[in-house]
């Protein structure tokens, strides 16, 4: 049974990915014509079992802004948000 969900999972996940890269392809212009640097921000993050796995994201901030500002942190307003990085929080599309 664990098989067939793994199937069936791995399917669903392929299509979806087929069916959302013109949107993803789009955001990701968006962002590299808004600011400078990466469309993709990586971040390493721990599971609920300790382990360490890479998450990418589409890039919400200017480039090297953990050493701008608060640092890791962010606030309402931050300047370090780049316009297409304040849609993308706001629609939950980062």
């Amino acid at each position: 049974m664990n098989l067939i969900k793994r199937g069936i999972d791995i399917l669903l996940s392929l299509v979806s990915i087929i069916i959302l890269s013109p949107l993803l392809l789009a955001l990701a212009i968006a962002v590299k014509l808004d600011s400078k640097g990466p469309a993709l921000f990586k971040q390493g993050r721990l599971t609920k079992n300790g382990k360490v796995f890479t998450m990418y994201k589409f890039r919400t901030m200017v480039e090297n802004a953990e050493h701008m500002g608060t640092g890791l942190f962010n606030y309402a307003n931050d300047f370090r948000v780049t316009r297409v990085g304040k849609f993308l929080r706001k629609t939950s599309l980062d």
